[in-house]
């Protein structure tokens, strides 16, 4: 009888531990810095974003002052990131005009495949339904995003879209 309570206790054990494991896995906080924030947008946003979101990576200077211009950024061109540590993440949404999206934190999501990007609006008042351009450049850990193909914006006006990043062209 013993050894029958001690198989069974022993069973249960193992069923909860594979049942812990079969929960969802938990998002990591990215080491993120906002850049820069600015009520632009490239002049093919229309024609690119995916429910509402274009984003790019730059992960040297030239992909950096590239994106700064096409982004049409009017504030000059930032200090030179560290490039062998960080890489630039260039986010273009459209907003409420009277509330306005900042920037609050990266998540690392999904196995490392997709950042979770936190944004916050102020929803004391009754927002405007316009829309609004707004780009959000972030310093991200370059070595953290290192298998990340996606990023998903968090509750973005009652959606979550997962959009890919999009790459710059070639110049012949």
């Amino acid at each position: 009888m013993k050894q029958r309570t001690y198989m069974m206790l022993l069973v249960w054990i193992a069923i909860v531990m594979v049942l812990q494991g079969c929960g969802t896995t938990k998002a990591e906080t990215a080491s993120s810095k906002l850049i820069h924030a600015e009520k632009t947008l490239p002049l093919d946003y229309f024609e690119l974003a995916e429910q509402g979101v274009l984003v790019y990576k730059a992960s040297n200077q030239d992909e950096y002052k590239e994106l700064w211009e096409k982004f049409r950024l009017k504030e000059e061109l930032q200090n030179e990131m560290d490039w062998e540590q960080n890489v630039a993440i260039f986010l273009g949404i459209v907003e409420s005009g009277s509330c306005p999206l900042q920037f609050k934190s990266a998540e690392l999501a999904e196995q490392n495949t997709e950042i979770l990007v936190h944004l916050e609006g102020s929803s004391e008042m009754s927002c405007t339904d316009d829309a609004t351009p707004r780009t959000i450049v972030i310093e991200m850990n370059q070595n953290e995003l290192a298998g990340v193909g996606f990023v998903k914006i968090d509750n973005y006006f009652g959606i979550n879209p997962r959009v890919e990043f999009h790459q710059l062209e070639e110049s012949n």
